[in-house]
């Protein structure tokens, strides 16, 4: 089956779904190429083949923030409420461009479709993640305790 560019988001709204044979089948739609495979015997599954996350590019870096490479535990998110905890990894406070201090241990809260719903901006610099190409993020209104 040919994948072929799906745009999920347009100006804030859904614009369309992925699908693949079976949950094409199972909503009367038309498949997308949108399977993958977990391993080498796994069943496809709906999954991306690369995601590219887009959008209007700033210097997210300028006000006092802390920028995290990684989370721990951000499986562990209430898939109900949104809510979920995490803790940072290779984290460090960065002002001006500039890094600060790293932060030796730390805990990130929040509500994940709050989180979405208030995005401060999307930072120029850019990474691959697997099959992902991300840029940075700025959140609003998530709580951290650490030190």
């Amino acid at each position: 089956m040919a994948t072929r560019r799906l745009d999920y988001i347009g100006e804030g709204t859904v614009q369309s779904f992925a699908y693949d044979l079976r949950t094409a089948y199972r909503y009367g739609e038309t498949s997308t190429g949108s399977a993958v495979r977990g391993g080498a015997g796994g069943a496809p599954v709906i999954g991306v083949h690369c995601l590219k996350l887009d959008a209007r590019r700033e210097a997210v870096r300028e006000e006092k923030a802390v920028l995290a490479h990684g989370l721990i535990g951000a499986h562990t998110a209430n898939t109900i409420t949104g809510d979920f905890s995490v803790e940072l990894s290779n984290a460090a406070w960065v002002e001006d461009g500039e890094y600060g201090a790293p932060i030796r241990s730390g805990m990130l809260s929040g509500n994940l479709f709050a989180m979405l719903a208030d995005i401060a901006g999307a930072g120029e610099e850019q990474r691959e993640i697997g099959r992902m190409t991300l840029p940075e993020v700025r959140f609003k209104s998530l709580h951290i305790i650490g030190k």
